[in-house]
């Protein structure tokens, strides 16, 4: 990398760190590699139809998938911004699961579960949207359903801890304690986890 290259995205950054978003518009654009931060600050400056064309931009570039979608979520997060996140998922014609998917997990963030888990239901049983199904009915206060469509997870997915712990929560919401404690024992026989033990000391401490 050029060192006038390096020295322009080291200044982004800085720029970025300090909260100038305004340098960061000025001095990021054009710049490899500096797409989100530019975005981000576009956001943050008032200026989003032109953060929501450089976004667009960068899924187009990254072929449409996941982890681009997820970078570009990034921004929208780190800046709060999930108005401007809803709008921007819902007008990406290109990739409509990717955009489906981010559409829904904007929903759930905005505390809007329902409306969250209605997008979900038109798509395909990916890991990434049962683990949303099973969030959202969680926030729903669906816990039965939550602990049915993480069983389906943790049949794939044996010793994926995210999944387990929010499965004990499912099943500590629907009144099935001795259930969770069931589980959280027979995972740590399995897989002597720490993160299992001190959230079944948690749940024993519960009365």
């Amino acid at each position: 990398m050029p060192q006038e290259t390096w020295a322009q995205k080291a200044f982004v950054r800085f720029l970025a760190e300090k909260g100038h978003w305004r340098g960061v518009v000025r001095y990021g654009r054009g710049v490899d590699g500096m797409e989100l931060l530019l975005a981000r600050g576009l956001l943050e400056t008032g200026r989003e139809e032109e953060a929501s064309k450089v976004l667009k931009r960068l899924l187009r570039n990254g072929g449409f998938g996941l982890g681009v979608a997820e970078r570009v979520q990034t921004v929208f997060r780190r800046s709060g911004r999930w108005d401007e996140a809803l709008s921007f998922w819902r007008s990406v014609e290109a990739a409509p699961h990717i955009a489906r998917l981010m559409e829904a997990e904007t929903l759930l963030q905005m505390g809007n579960p329902a409306d969250a888990y209605d997008v979900l239901k038109g798509l395909s049983d990916t890991e990434r949207v049962l683990y949303l199904r099973a969030r959202c009915a969680l926030a729903m206060r669906r816990p039965n359903l939550a602990a049915s469509i993480l069983l389906q997870l943790r049949r794939k997915f044996p010793h994926k801890f995210a999944y387990l712990r929010l499965l004990v929560n499912a099943f500590v919401a629907a009144g099935k304690k001795d259930r969770a404690k069931s589980l959280l024992k027979g995972y740590i026989i399995e897989t002597a986890d720490q993160r299992a033990k001190r959230l079944l000391e948690r749940l024993e401490g519960i009365k």
